[in-house]
């Protein structure tokens, strides 16, 4: 899911968030629930469910050591139980690391969701406009930003007309996308254009880079020992037509012959 095209970074964020909290929340119960899975696998191939237990190696102590090793005295139950805390225990913490740049451009945008424009006091808005702003000097305004936020927070949700209607209320405590639609849709983005520039900045940031490596890794198939000698604009034009194959499937290919049979062709003669 978190490989698609068109996902934005605030639902990335808010779908890891929960994977995070399910698999803390799962950490004292996965035993019993992978333990009786396993049971129900064995029982359907007919092998034996219990953990066989294994002879204990003597250890030769010497004169200086105190006790034996305790990991021989572990049962092999116990053993299973510890390496599933720890795929546990990795999978958290790999999932926190990996996604700490993502959490990162999130909070730096967060503030321009509706829910935060209502719960966040003017001071708070005007410096995390600030900070955005002078990430983006070429596209966004720090002064024009800021009014306009401060002004959309009053005129637009704090509105008597927003406030008797369900529907936009619930447009307004959506996404970053919708909240985007909402703007084009009721045709305020003319009004607020530094904070419609900023949300489509915030849409158009890549959640992984999944889908071009994909797409990159095509050129392989694309570019064989047959096509050796294929010239890059070729290259790059079938290249464009697998990366965009949903809208090349549907193009009729009698509306193509049609225009190109149409078009003036000049035949140079030498």
């Amino acid at each position: 899911m978190l490989q698609k095209e068109d996902i934005a970074i605030d639902v990335a964020c808010n779908l890891l968030k929960g994977l995070t909290a399910q698999i803390k929340d799962c950490r004292d119960t996965i035993e019993n629930e992978v333990l009786e899975e396993a049971k129900q696998s064995c029982l359907a191939l007919n092998v034996d469910p219990s953990f066989k237990e294994v002879r204990n190696r003597k250890k030769k102590i010497f004169f200086d050591e105190k006790c034996e090793d305790e990991s021989s005295e572990i049962s092999q139950h116990k053993k299973f139980k510890l390496a599933l805390l720890q795929v546990n225990d990795r999978i958290e913490a790999e999932l926190e690391r990996r996604f700490q740049s993502m959490q990162k451009v999130n909070e730096m945008f967060g503030f321009l969701s509706p829910k935060q424009l209502t719960t966040l006091d003017n001071k708070t808005l005007r410096e995390k406009a600030t900070t955005l702003a002078n990430l983006y000097r070429d596209d966004l305004d720090k002064d024009e930003l800021s009014v306009e936020i401060e002004s959309f927070k009053y005129s637009v949700i704090g509105s008597d007309n927003l406030a008797g209607s369900e529907s936009k209320k619930s447009k307004l405590n959506s996404t970053a996308l919708d909240f985007l639609n909402y703007l084009y849709t009721t045709g305020l983005h003319e009004n607020y254009s530094n904070l419609t520039t900023a949300l489509r900045i915030y849409l158009t940031l890549p959640v992984s880079v999944a889908w071009n490596e994909r797409s990159f890794s095509k050129l392989k198939i694309i570019k064989n020992y047959l096509r050796n000698l294929t010239k890059q604009d070729r290259l790059s034009n079938l290249a464009v037509i697998y990366i965009e194959h949903e809208k090349a499937s549907k193009i009729s290919y009698n509306d193509v012959i049609k225009t190109f049979a149409a078009k003036k062709r000049k035949i140079k003669l030498k």
